[in-house]
């Protein structure tokens, strides 16, 4: 067990410097991490419990590892795993989840499940009531205990992290790799630019949060997109719908009609951005269109820009 130790709010933007903090202290803890043990598995499997940076954190490891490295990697809930996954695979496999809080029953039961099944289990969670913890230590998951952070930073920096040190360790696409394991090994270090880059469209975001009924967003887009959720959950008290671009114009379709639509993407995705605002403008003529699109590479624009929309969490723009 890794634990952090407690004297921040979870739900708090990160400035340039906590964020050079927060990759200083987890670039630590991840290189006390056995990961060798998950990694050399034949299978990997990614599981969050968490509609916000659980889902987020899980998201921006499983696109660098799929895209970049030669590693079988998969993406499911938690509770997918405990119930459906785990007792049909027939190759040997390790787990690498995110918990958020309120999900301490679901780490449990996937505990439970890797025991019976002999599969490796390292959880990233925050705090945990004693029984769980110890419950779960006991059936040998390697827990990384998250506390001292605010929670959304200290997870994404933390899947960041490991993405970085699997690209070091599993073979794949080199040159692609490399910029991997630099980009994500530096987070901070573009910080300044990624604001100036995004101050304007985040700016429109926060201004527009109440009226946000869907988070759109390309494939990679998907985790920020879980960021995005969580920053207008926490201006209005409830989450946006969230779905792909391609969804939000078949729901529009369907008579769906949303004051606002967020759009994520990258540069690389701008056509499919183009489209969507172009049916709106005929579709929907009612219903406002925001964006924010990253310029970097698709593989780690959703890194950056979940790192922006964390700003949103404190009311920054």
């Amino acid at each position: 067990m890794l634990p952090l130790t407690r004297d921040r709010h979870a739900l708090a933007a990160a400035t340039r410097e906590e964020l050079r903090s927060a990759e200083e202290r987890l670039q630590h803890l991840v290189a006390e991490l056995p990961l060798d043990q998950f990694l050399q598995a034949p299978t990997l499997y990614l599981a969050y419990a968490g509609p916000f940076y659980a889902r987020a954190s899980a998201g921006l490891l499983y696109w660098p590892l799929r895209q970049v490295t030669e590693k079988d990697v998969h993406i499911d809930p938690a509770e997918s795993l405990s119930y459906h996954v785990l007792a049909y695979r027939d190759t040997e496999a390790a787990i690498i989840a995110f918990f958020e809080p309120g999900s301490e029953n679901t780490l449990a039961r996937l505990s439970e499940a890797s025991r019976l099944t002999g599969t490796r289990l390292l959880a990233v969670t925050p705090p945990l009531p004693p029984p769980i913890e110890d419950r779960v230590t006991s059936q040998g998951a390697e827990l990384v205990i998250v506390e001292g952070l605010p929670l959304a930073t200290a997870y994404l920096v933390l899947s960041a992290k490991l993405a970085a040190e699997a690209a070091k360790r599993i073979g794949g696409i080199e040159l692609r790799r490399k910029r991997i394991i630099e980009e994500y090994s530096n987070i901070h270090s573009v910080y300044d630019d990624l604001v100036a880059e995004t101050g304007k469209e985040l700016d429109e975001v926060a201004a527009a949060a109440e009226t946000i009924d869907i988070v759109a967003h390309t494939p990679t887009m998907e985790p920020p997109a879980a960021i995005a959720s969580l920053a207008v959950a926490a201006k209005r008290g409830m989450p946006p719908a969230t779905m792909t671009l391609t969804d939000t114009l078949s729901a529009i379709a369907h008579g769906l009609k949303p004051r606002t639509v967020l759009a994520l993407a990258t540069t690389a995705e701008q056509d499919l951005l183009r489209e969507t605002r172009f049916k709106l403008s005929f579709t929907a003529q009612q219903t406002r269109l925001t964006q924010l699109v990253i310029g970097t590479d698709p593989l780690t624009a959703p890194l950056y820009a979940s790192i922006a929309l964390t700003r949103l969490l404190a009311g920054e723009g």
